[in-house]
Parts: structure tokens; C-alpha cells; sequence
């Protein structure tokens, strides 16, 4: 899952000209154009960051519910009786996006 914080760092440190924020237009959708941007670049702050933040919005059950910390993560492992037996992070492959993989075991 994408990292919050690194996201709204991202967020916030990028470059807000706004664009057509949203389009849902028949050539913005044949050229995958979310949030202003036509690319899975994270410059735009109303690009791939958002997306990641919100999830695209461009059809039912595409948003995100929650966001996540690896600190978030380890309370809910514990909660659930999981050990955390790995915790790394890599990045998304099309854009910058951090994304954390978080494995438990059954205790």
C-alpha cells in the first residue's frame, strides 16, 4: 500500500498549476489523463500523487479507505496477534510512488 506520509511530503513539495484537475472527458479517458496530468510522474501535484493519495476516483471502488504508516501497520499486526516478519518499502513501478510490503505471521 502506497505510504502516506512520503506521499503527502511528495504532495506538498510539488508543483500545484492546478491544470483541469479532473477530466473525464472521451479524450482525456483514451489518453488515461487523470488529474492533469497525462503521465505517472510525481512534478504535478494533481497527477500521480493524488491518485496515489485518493486512488484515480474514475470508477466505483477504485478510492482508497484508508492510508497507512509502516507505524500504523505494526499496531494493526499486533492487535491482530501478528509478528511483522518483513518490512521493506520499493517503489511503484509506472511513477515514484512509495509503497510499503508489510508480511505477518500468525502468532
Amino acid at each position: 500500500m502506497p505510504d502516506f506520509e512520503t506521499l503527502v511530503k511528495q504532495w506538498l513539495e510539488a508543483e500545484d498549476n492546478w491544470q483541469d484537475w479532473y477530466r473525464d472527458d472521451n479524450k482525456a479517458i483514451e489518453q488515461k489523463h487523470w488529474f492533469g496530468t497525462y503521465e505517472y510522474s510525481s512534478n504535478n501535484r494533481w497527477g500521480h500523487i493524488t491518485a496515489s493519495l485518493f486512488g484515480s476516483q474514475n470508477g466505483e471502488g477504485q478510492y482508497h479507505k484508508n492510508c497507512y504508516t509502516i507505524g500504523k501497520l505494526r499496531n494493526i499486526f499486533k492487535k491482530l496477534d501478528f509478528d511483522m516478519v518483513d518490512e521493506s518499502y520499493y517503489k511503484w513501478p509506472r511513477g515514484d510512488t512509495r509503497i510499503i510490503k508489510a508480511i505477518g505471521k500468525k502468532r
